[in-house]
């Protein structure tokens, strides 16, 4: 058996895709969640990935080590994205720039910003929300960009400031190349082209020039050796990687633990048939290796169903507890901000301040307000 951990509310991703492409496999994943696993007292014999790492509150991302380290001890167990040995979002662009793997940087909005190099972006460091700004070209866009965002409810731990590395080829389009990593095993997976630099499935332009390329990709998987590499510098077992390729020197973007495998059933479709039929080919040759992948990993159960027995301190426990109430408090404070943004009752402060507006961003921006 082979055993998702993920979000309660996340458990859509692996259920979709059994319901559809993966349904060979139905009988043989299952999913434990991070909201129940401090209620286990066992868990069976399989093997473990643990998704979602960015999302995770510090005494959950704790709480999830601890229960990675029962189950690697306990034999027949496996497991995938030990969560203490996984690098966050943050600390795995910083330790691709620093093994020359990525040419951009990036840093903590609350931490100095000035070695960055313009245009930037600012984004959310636990989210896959993508970016939260336009690409920002001076420090005085940046201090008004941030207190923007803070009074719209974001707190600056949470907010990364990335360099803005441009990927766009002659024709002025952007590539994103896609590629999932199962154990040992990477699998292209999709090409895309877009003339916005955040590229997107929405955004794309898709034609059989696009589709040849993106099959080409699919099946040759040229940046192999460099994608091993990422993968082992950031100690992640089960994934997917987005990156794009300046010259011939590919750039990671982000990898995703926690990944959308096929496109979610209340999702509208984005293609029309004809531009699905395209990328049919390719699509199908990932759906078959990522199968093989999954399958290469499972555990085979033991005539005898073994478990492994679950201990957590109190605590811990108790920390968690805390952690999840704030985290509560601080989402609806987060969402009342956004509302009052998208109704313009935010707007009439900038208008108010007129020029000094990047200056009260600043101000806003380095007030350091209590955690």
């Amino acid at each position: 058996m082979i055993y998702f951990v993920v979000r309660d509310l996340a458990r859509w991703g692996i259920e979709d895709y059994l319901a559809s492409q993966g349904s060979p496999l139905a009988p043989r994943v299952g999913m434990v969640t991070y909201e129940e696993l401090p209620l286990r007292s066992e868990l069976p014999i399989g093997s473990y990935i643990f998704t979602q790492r960015d999302d995770l509150l510090p005494s959950e991302l704790e709480m999830a080590a601890e229960v990675g380290d029962q189950v690697e001890r306990a034999p027949s167990f496996r497991l995938f994205n030990h969560p203490s040995r996984i690098l966050g979002r943050y600390d795995l662009l910083r330790t691709l720039n620093g093994l020359g793997l990525n040419d951009f940087n990036a840093a903590r909005a609350c931490d100095d910003t000035r070695h960055l190099r313009f245009p930037v972006f600012i984004r959310e460091e636990r989210h896959h929300t993508g970016s939260l700004t336009d690409l920002i070209r001076s420090q005085s866009e940046l201090d008004r960009a941030l207190g923007d965002l803070l009074l719209r409810g974001w707190r600056r731990p949470d907010l990364l400031v990335v360099e803005f590395w441009d990927t766009q080829d002659e024709q002025g389009l952007f590539r994103k190349y896609s590629a999932y990593v199962v154990g040992s095993k990477i699998i292209p997976r999709s090409l895309l082209y877009s003339s916005r630099w955040m590229v997107k499935s929405e955004s794309k332009t898709l034609d059989e020039e696009v589709a040849r390329k993106e099959l080409e990709y699919v099946r040759s998987n040229p940046h192999g050796t460099w994608l091993q590499e990422v993968f082992s510098a950031t100690g992640i077992e089960y994934g997917r990687i987005d990156y794009g390729v300046v010259g011939d020197r590919p750039q990671a973007w982000e990898i995703n633990l926690y990944p959308t495998i096929v496109r979610p059933s209340w999702k509208p479709a984005s293609m029309s048939a004809g531009q699905r039929a395209l990328r049919q080919t390719a699509r199908a040759l990932f759906f078959d290796r990522f199968q093989a992948a999954l399958e290469a990993i499972d555990v085979k159960l033991p005539s005898t169903n073994g478990r492994v027995r679950i201990e957590l301190k109190d605590e811990l426990l108790e920390r968690l507890r805390q952690d999840r109430r704030r985290e509560r408090r601080r989402t609806l404070h987060h969402r009342l901000f956004r509302k009052m943004s998208s109704w313009g009752l935010l707007h009439p402060l900038w208008r108010l301040v007129g020029p000094a507006g990047a200056r009260v961003g600043a101000a806003v921006a380095n007030f350091r307000r209590p955690e």
